[in-house]
């Protein structure tokens, strides 16, 4: 995964997130089937990447920034569209950098 692709998948352009509809989205569907979560980073896309800036290798970063954040966590296995719960926190993220780039969402509060 690319720096690209990772904000597509993690850095909304709203932070209105209906997690039923934005889930539906082809880049969610693994396998035919739907993704069991997604993190979606209520912030600009300028912030999060500024989480790399000092990492001089490929390696998981934990942000010293507190983020807004809304996961999508399936609720139940049935066919699409797949029926999804929000949860929304602040918390550090811990996300994988590449040649100074998230490239990867590690996790949430620790890497």
């Amino acid at each position: 995964q690319n720096w690209a692709k990772f904000q597509e998948k993690h850095i909304p352009n709203t932070s209105n997130i209906n997690c039923n509809t934005i889930m539906d989205k082809s880049i969610y569907i693994v396998g035919g089937q739907c993704k069991e979560r997604n993190t979606f980073i209520i912030s600009s896309a300028t912030t999060v990447k500024a989480i790399c800036s000092g990492a001089s290798t490929n390696r998981n970063v934990l942000s010293t920034t507190r983020f807004q954040l809304n996961t999508c966590i399936r609720s139940a296995t049935a066919p699409r569209p797949c029926p999804y719960n929000s949860r929304t926190e602040t918390n550090v993220i811990c996300v994988k950098c590449e040649n100074r780039l998230p490239v990867h969402f590690a996790g949430i509060g620790r890497c």
